[in-house]
């Protein structure tokens, strides 16, 4: 059994209760989706704007093409 699966497996075993844990739900909840989306909700400001993802990405090719031209010149 790979180590993903172990700890999958451990995580979604029931408490000592018989009945699931917190961090068990809120696995739950964050392998289907509801986790991303509930914060997402949360925190619009988070993800517009500067901070989507197009921006985000254009600030990361920017970055990466001024350090290849750094690399290049000290070569």
């Amino acid at each position: 059994m790979s180590a993903t699966k172990a700890f999958a497996n451990n995580i979604l075993d029931v408490g000592p209760s018989g009945q699931p844990t917190a961090v068990q739900n809120r696995f739950k909840r964050f392998c289907r989706g509801e986790l991303t989306a509930d914060w997402r909700n949360t925190n619009p400001d988070l993800i517009s704007g500067d901070n989507s993802a197009k921006a985000l990405l254009a600030k990361i090719k920017a970055e990466r093409g001024s350090l290849s031209k750094k690399a290049k010149a000290k070569a």
